[in-house]
């Protein structure tokens, strides 16, 4: 309960910054706050907290397919994240202490790289981040109020002043006095170019030029992760229910047969061998729903695995073992419609 109340009274304060930009740009109010404490706490939020939260996905999470605290970015590439979601909070401070319009291109660049950092937040929360999703709403927050106010102010003061450029800072400059959909497409632009150098950049320190993408896909059991089917065999030490069903009276359950899960000795009945053959064949045609089902399944592991006394009685394996019987039967139908051999693939299952 304490946990919850200061989890919650942390989301608060996290997002009081943006809610009251957003307050005043509706409501019309024009209160100035102390221009020291504004910037602190911007600091706090647009670079600090997000990098802390970052680096500390490479040095204290698990690379692996066990567990809730499996990392959600490879570390071997997370520098690809970190370098644009830095850059684009260094934008965000930049734009707030400079009253003035900066040289188009360049002013460009910095809402382009703002733009970059509303999406890789959109794909941070798909990967799995839920637990510091206020702090990601604060962050898009404040950088929509950002775009709204730069370029309301970009539009005058292009107009008003004179600029002796020409080429690429006058195609912007022209840009940037455009106002609706114009001047989002010009932004979103700036953001692609923007991407396009860091991830040049990048490259000059021996990141490949897909680095952004194996920074999500090569990980364990979350949404982008690609390595997912690695874990088809391994027991995160949970209690799972075709193995609960599987210890019943064997004219229940059927035969068994000794196999070896992550090293250690387990009973296979065919139920679940058959399951297992079932998300081997989902991990290889559609590892994505494959994850989001093993995510799924694990958590309900974990939950059972305190009550493993429970589960001592014949006889209430053998009411898991019946109540699995409609899904063990869809497993069944899926590898026969779909797999060339299904008979050879439940054979190979957890095999010693």
């Amino acid at each position: 309960m304490e946990f919850a109340f200061l989890a919650i009274l942390l989301s608060l304060l996290i997002l009081s910054p943006p809610l009251v930009r957003w307050f005043q740009v509706i409501s019309g109010n024009r209160t100035e706050w102390n221009p020291v404490l504004v910037f602190l706490l911007d600091a706090t939020l647009m670079l600090v907290l997000p990098l802390l939260y970052l680096f500390s996905q490479e040095g204290t999470r698990s690379y692996g397919c066990c567990g809730d605290d499996a990392a959600l970015f490879d570390a071997a590439h997370a520098i690809s994240l970190q370098a644009p979601m830095a850059a684009a909070g260094v934008a965000f401070l930049v734009l707030t202490l400079r009253k003035s319009s900066l040289p188009p291109l360049l002013e460009l660049l910095l809402l382009g790289a703002l733009t970059v950092g509303i999406g890789l937040c959109a794909l941070i929360i798909v990967q799995g981040a839920d637990f510091v999703l206020p702090g990601i709403v604060a962050w898009v927050l404040n950088v929509l109020w950002m775009l709204r106010r730069r370029s309301r102010f970009l539009v005058l003061s292009m107009r008003r002043k004179r600029w002796s450029g020409a080429g690429l800072q006058a195609w912007a400059r022209k840009g940037l006095m455009v106002r609706g959909l114009g001047l989002v497409l010009l932004i979103a632009c700036g953001g692609f170019v923007f991407i396009a150098l860091a991830l040049a950049l990048l490259r000059l320190f021996g990141q490949p030029y897909d680095a952004l993408v194996l920074t999500f896909t090569q990980t364990y059991t979350h949404t982008f992760s690609e390595l997912t089917y690695d874990c088809s065999q391994i027991d995160c030490g949970g209690m799972f229910l075709c193995t609960i069903g599987a210890r019943g009276h064997a004219r229940v359950v059927g035969p068994t047969r000794p196999g070896r899960r992550n090293g250690d000795p387990i009973t296979c009945s065919r139920q679940l061998l058959v399951s297992n053959a079932f998300e081997a064949s989902l991990a290889h045609r559609f590892p994505k729903l494959q994850a989001l089902g093993r995510k799924a399944y694990d958590r309900l592991g974990r939950h059972l695995d305190p009550n493993r006394a429970l589960f001592r009685s014949a006889w209430l394996c053998d009411a898991v073992h019946l109540a699995m019987k409609p899904a063990e039967w869809a497993f069944l139908a899926w590898l026969f419609l779909v797999e060339p051999e299904p008979q050879a693939l439940i054979a190979r299952q957890y095999r010693v």
